[in-house]
């Protein structure tokens, strides 16, 4: 992301180190394992053999990140090592019969770590590794796999892990979704789990779902303060060029705005210019048409909670006459 807001050629060179480690380091040991890769190496990058576990998410996450790095720069080796990290999931790390992939596993012997439990389970942040990198994977080579993963463990996740009653999601559930009694039941929030997960679940699944999957629009609001200078502002919420997606319309306080580039999706600021900004994302070649009413209200106009919601949800405050468009979390 910052790459993307900043073209800068520091964090360019980062990103191809990052990319090389990946295929050098993590992608070359797999060969010698059961599952996954493994994940603590001394200074040196020599493997420490004591340390056996490999997380199922963190392999997830491996393949989705250079799968990004693939649609910033195309090199053959970062899609075929994204496939290799997912596929070794898809085949020996996930639930085929109840979606969604497994938590840990023992690297060397390939045995899943239980840690006393009497059922396998599953953690909510693994299930957005599978929801993400499965979708963007599914966008750059079209394999169906990578979408019956996607799908799969969204519809876990939403079933699950999403509390219908008061939103947010549960940390952790056994492989039918049941909770787990020795680990307190159904927590939301400790030391190791906030909201990152579960908010970037939705906003990527909102844009992927919409400009890569089903080639519909997507808004996204900005709030800009004031400047004293003039300011370009790069919009790239999702890796891919024009010819992916473009800014296809811009809107300031609910008033068309006008000074903005589609094809390089950046949006120019005048001095003391400040405001919230509805800027709408459109796929490659698709269609552009008006909003409908009310698409562009601002977001201080109404609550909606809880969000996210697998059942009932409640809007307060929407002004009279408006129109609502409803879609999943993969944009349909």
């Amino acid at each position: 992301q910052h790459y993307q807001l900043t073209d800068s050629a520091h964090y360019a060179a980062r990103l191809l180190d990052l990319a090389d480690n990946i295929g050098e380091l993590l992608v070359a040991n797999m060969a010698g394992q059961a599952i996954g890769f493994p994940e603590e190496y001394t200074a040196s990058w020599q493997v420490r053999s004591s340390e056996r576990r490999t997380v199922m998410g963190h392999v997830l996450k491996t393949g989705w990140v250079l799968a990004r790095m693939y649609a910033l720069d195309p090199q053959a080796d970062y899609l075929q090592n994204a496939q290799v990290l997912v596929d070794e999931v898809w085949e020996k790390g996930y639930d085929h019969t109840y979606g969604g992939p497994y938590k840990d596993f023992d690297r060397v012997t390939g045995q899943m770590y239980l840690y006393n439990l009497p059922d396998t389970t599953k953690a909510w942040w693994q299930m957005e590794q599978a929801i993400t990198g499965g979708l963007f994977l599914y966008h750059l080579t079209g394999a169906s796999r990578y979408l019956e993963m996607a799908d799969e463990t969204t519809s876990f996740f939403m079933e699950h892990f999403v509390d219908p009653v008061y939103a947010e999601v549960y940390a952790d559930v056994t492989r039918r979704g049941e909770t787990i009694p020795q680990w307190g039941n159904l927590f939301k929030g400790d030391a190791y789990k906030a909201g990152y997960h579960s908010v970037e679940t939705g906003y990527y699944g909102y844009l992927y779902g919409h400009l890569l999957l089903n080639k519909t629009p997507a808004t996204l609001y900005y709030r800009f303060g004031p400047r004293d200078t003039l300011r370009t502002v790069a919009l790239s919420p999702i890796e891919g060029g024009a010819d992916v997606y473009v800014v296809d319309q811009v809107w300031k306080d609910g008033e068309a705005y006008a000074d903005f580039d589609g094809a390089s999706r950046t949006l120019n600021l005048p001095a003391g210019n400040e405001g919230v900004f509805a800027v709408r994302f459109m796929p490659a070649g698709a269609v552009s048409r008006d909003p409908i009413a009310g698409e562009v209200a601002s977001l201080e106009s109404f609550d909606l909670y809880p969000n996210p919601s697998r059942g009932v949800v409640n809007i307060d405050g929407l002004p009279e006459g408006s129109v609502l468009r409803v879609v999943d979390v993969l944009g349909r």
